[in-house]
């Protein structure tokens, strides 16, 4: 009987954690080769060259098997080692050299990732808050995440229109090497560690530095990025007519309307809402005979709370009660109602 012994050999793999990195990254190499598994009884090293696009020279790493006879090996380039505005925006092409691949033949394995620099993404969980509430803040940005082994943090600042100093938390990554972030805090009645003042109508805020921000390159400069979200439940018709004047269109003053001649009719209006509303306001005008004389729209901005007032003009031709309606709505082509429809009288005497 004749036993034959035979030898084989495997292509080796490159990999990577991810195909892009921030400037302060550490990207991870991993080989899988099992030729290189030369010791079975200790942890064996290969070696992997590495070149930054537009960086003279070719830089050499060493990884180390993950373990006795895995044939796996891991190893990190620190990126943060680097000068960030020599980095970013460029490819890095890591190279590893099988000596003998399946075929037995020389075979070179090449990953290219590239360095990047990417502005925030910042949610609140929700739109609204109510005091006593507790908000979820998420920021999503890739440059934070530093160590693809561990759990990284950030720091970010929550205040609002009532408490302008706010607290400072810890936004903790979701995972190893997610680039995701998560903090909450409490909206309270009283300021505090850990918590945010605000009262009903406030916007609070979060405010977070990235370090390295998408035009990072070229300014070398952090940038200051911000979120907000309400306090307050919304009002489903935030505007209110208060009131509509008649008055002369030059002073402003109440006058009495007559014939032929020109007045302006002024329409207070205040949002109580808790958001800035931009909407239109559309004005209808009837004759004491029913007729339609009169359609005129504004567009207006009001900020929450506040109040603020439109003007129409008009010329009265009959003598008489005309009929005067106010809509307000989003705009001429969504005539969703943010207000109630104010009607009153002009009584036109001759």
């Amino acid at each position: 009987m004749c036993i034959r012994d035979r030898i084989l050999s495997f292509t080796g793999k490159l990999g990577t954690n991810k195909k892009e990195f921030g400037p302060s990254s550490t990207i991870k190499i991993t080989v899988e080769d099992w030729d290189a598994n030369v010791n079975v009884n200790a942890e064996d090293q290969v070696t992997v060259e590495y070149v930054i696009e537009g960086i003279v020279g070719t830089n050499t790493l060493t990884l180390e098997e993950t373990d006795v006879s895995t044939g796996v090996f891991e190893g990190e380039i620190d990126l943060s080692t680097f000068n960030a505005e020599d980095i970013i925006g460029k490819r890095i092409s890591i190279v590893y050299r099988d000596e003998a691949d399946a075929a037995g033949k020389t075979s070179t394995a090449v990953v290219t990732v590239k360095v990047i620099s990417v502005d925030p993404v910042i949610k609140f969980d929700e739109k609204y808050y109510d005091v006593g509430d507790v908000a979820t803040i998420t920021i999503e940005d890739l440059d934070a995440n530093l160590d693809p082994d561990e759990v990284d943090r950030i720091e970010l600042r929550v205040y609002s229109d009532s408490d302008p100093v706010g607290t400072t938390l810890v936004g903790v990554e979701t995972g190893d090497d997610t680039g995701v972030f998560e903090a909450t805090v409490l909206i309270s009645e009283t300021p505090g560690g850990g918590r945010v003042y605000a009262e009903p109508g406030d916007k609070i805020y979060v405010e977070y530095e990235d370090s390295f921000p998408a035009d990072y390159a070229e300014t070398g400069e952090s940038k200051i990025f911000r979120a907000f979200a309400y306090v307050g439940i919304p009002v489903e018709k935030p505007i209110t007519p208060e009131e509509a004047k008649f008055v002369d269109p030059m002073t402003g003053a109440e006058v009495t309307p007559t014939v032929g001649k020109m007045l302006g009719i002024s329409v207070e209006l205040k949002n109580v809402g808790i958001t800035d509303q931009e909407f239109t306001v559309i004005l209808v005008v009837k004759d004491p005979e029913g007729v339609t004389v009169k359609v005129d729209s504004i567009s207006i901005p009001l900020a929450a709370g506040k109040s603020g007032a439109v003007r129409f003009s008009f010329t009265p031709k009959l003598v008489g009660d005309y009929s005067v309606e106010v809509y307000i709505v989003k705009s001429l082509a969504d005539w969703t109602p943010l207000g109630e429809k104010l009607t009153t009288t002009l009584s036109v005497t001759g």
